[in-house]
């Protein structure tokens, strides 16, 4: 005797299980995502700091911490700068950043030095919402450039 299927009565027909819900899972995906980026980060040899939707650091690159010397500093989770104009100035940029999805080119003067820092800082997933599976809000992207002779003390 051949197993032949025969099609369900249409009254028969069940509905698909609904999927379970994604939440328990949401926490590990967006440290997930979030780590994928800094991993690409380190890889691509870019300093890079993370921030998450409070722009509190998510993740400290070893090059980020390199380039920050005793200029930027984190004080309870957040990216400051010892200097307070320097300070003000990357606060309204983080601000911006996650606010209003703006990127912002910010050179700041190094302690010390005849260096300054840029800094490049950019928002990701700009448009995703309150997605539950995005930690990274903003990306900062430090580099240590010589400063031009016109501003150098």
């Amino acid at each position: 005797m051949k197993n032949v299927m025969q099609p369900m009565p249409w009254n028969e027909v069940r509905a698909a299980p609904a999927p379970k819900p994604a939440w328990p899972l949401a926490p590990l995906l967006a440290g997930a995502r979030a780590r994928g980026f800094a991993d690409a980060f380190e890889w691509l040899g870019m300093a890079a700091i993370l921030l998450d939707e409070r722009g509190e650091v998510l993740h400290l690159g070893v090059g980020a911490a390199e380039a920050m010397q005793d200029d930027l500093y984190q004080n309870a989770g957040c990216l400051r700068a010892h200097d307070k104009l320097a300070d003000v100035r990357l606060r309204i940029a983080i601000s911006g950043a996650l606010r209003d999805g703006e990127t912002v080119e910010l050179v700041l003067p190094a302690s010390g030095s005849h260096e300054e820092l840029a800094l490049r800082i950019a928002p990701i997933g700009v448009g995703l919402g309150d997605e539950v599976c995005q930690l990274l809000r903003v990306v900062v992207v430090i580099d240590r450039v010589v400063a031009p002779p016109n501003t150098r003390n």
